[in-house]
């Protein structure tokens, strides 16, 4: 008979003790739990566990975590890796969410008590589960509060994207307890890419409670899209305390698509609560094009779902072109679908010109669902006659599928040509 290795022998010992229920979720009160001489027998046992065991048989379907452990290990490693090992077979056997939560986070809290470090290469170690990564984020948060440089440290020993995950979970716990200390110890982390995303890392926390210190950070990283995403990002945390210091830094920034980008996203930011200074914003620093018209649309579409009326006020304001048709366009559509009937007064006192055909057509297409009649009379008053022909289609087509009779007889009186009847009716 081939001798048994101690990894086969250890995983025998542990289905036993899980089976006969001598290994409990582990506790900060268990500590001096031992299998062996001198463990407490199921008879022995208080009648408060026997019971608690009993309520959590083990399911067919359900399998213990498999453990992965060194070919040796001494007494004390030994004693931490079975209490581990037992300890999420009992959470994996717990149907109760909340239950299972608790458990995970005695389990994760023992651990550190124990040994934070041998802990967490035992669940590095494990084959990769929704539950063991739920297990080494509590115990990475657990640990990072009662010491963040130890736990920062032994996540570089991890290595590859596993150890790049527990790093930024003991970043994010640490720069929530103390920025600077975070911070300090990243400035002294070996240059590299490591470095970088450690500092992003930081920065997306801090950019909650410290947006500035957070847009420093990544502003003295290299360029790279995470970078200013990141940069993007804090900006618009950072407008919604202080707009003004914010966009009195994005002027400031170097290249201009980034310039660009950020102060857009601040005016769309600002949009929520000052629609005025947010447009007027971004059309003073913004050039002209489709980031500008991108931001002063969002503006607008957040703008005329509270307060229409004075959103159509505004844009009336704007020069013919681009800008003022996108707008409209926007304002129209939205309108519509929150009160047809003052949008089209709106529409009424325009003048006849581009940007009113724009907004013609975007209020007609808008109605036509539920009120086609209306909406060909209105397209019908668009002066640019490719535009008018073109959504006097649209609206035909629309009708067709509502009323095909009432259809018809509206199309047979509408002098379209023989092409653009056979659109409609071809549907």
């Amino acid at each position: 008979m081939k001798t048994a290795t101690w990894s086969g022998v250890l995983l025998v010992a542990g289905a036993v003790a899980v089976t006969i229920g001598l290994w409990q979720p582990a506790g900060p009160g268990n500590d001096d739990r031992r299998i062996g001489a001198g463990r407490e027998s199921a008879v022995a046992r208080p009648a408060a566990e026997q019971t608690e065991l009993a309520t959590h048989p083990v399911e067919a379907d359900q399998e213990p975590p498999t453990l992965q452990s060194p070919p040796a290990l001494a007494h004390e490693d030994r004693i931490l890796w079975e209490r581990c090992t037992s300890g999420l077979a009992a959470i994996q056997r717990e149907s109760n969410p909340e239950v299972r939560e608790k458990m995970a986070t005695d389990l994760a809290t023992w651990m550190v008590g124990r040994d934070a470090t041998s802990g967490l290469a035992f669940l590095s170690k494990q084959e990769p589960s929704e539950l063991v990564e739920d297990v080494q984020e509590r115990l990475l948060q657990i640990w990072a509060k009662k010491d963040a440089p130890a736990a920062a440290a032994a996540t570089l020993k991890i290595g590859g994207s596993q150890g790049r995950d527990a790093l930024e979970a003991v970043l994010g716990t640490w720069a929530e307890e103390g920025l600077g200390e975070a911070i300090a110890w990243v400035k002294q982390m070996p240059d590299g890419a490591e470095k970088q995303t450690a500092f992003l890392n930081v920065a997306l926390t801090a950019a909650r409670t410290d947006p500035q210190t957070a847009v420093a950070l990544a502003s003295d990283l290299p360029s790279s899209p995470e970078r200013d995403e990141m940069i993007v990002h804090t900006a618009s945390q950072w407008a919604v305390t202080d707009p003004t210091g914010a966009s009195a830094w994005a002027r400031e920034i170097e290249g201009s698509s980034l310039r660009d980008e950020v102060l857009a996203t601040i005016a769309t930011t600002l949009g929520e609560s000052d629609p005025i200074a947010a447009g007027t914003l971004a059309i003073q620093t913004l050039p002209p094009g489709k980031v500008q018209a991108d931001a002063v649309v969002g503006i607008i579409q957040r703008w005329a779902q509270n307060d229409p009326k004075a959103a159509a006020t505004w844009v009336g304001q704007f020069p013919e072109g681009a800008l003022r048709n996108a707008a409209v366009e926007n304002i129209a559509k939205l309108w519509a679908d929150k009160d047809a009937r003052p949008a089209g007064e709106w529409l009424n006192s325009w003048r006849p010109g581009e940007s009113r055909n724009n907004a013609i057509r975007a209020y007609s297409e808008q109605i036509a669902p539920f009120s086609p009649r209306q909406a060909a009379i209105w397209a019908g008053t668009i002066t640019d006659s490719q535009m008018r022909i073109a959504q006097l289609e649209t609206i035909a087509k629309v009708w067709m599928e509502a009323d095909s009779v009432a259809a018809k007889a509206w199309l047979s009186q509408m002098p379209f040509s023989q092409e653009s009847r056979s659109r409609i009716l071809k549907r």
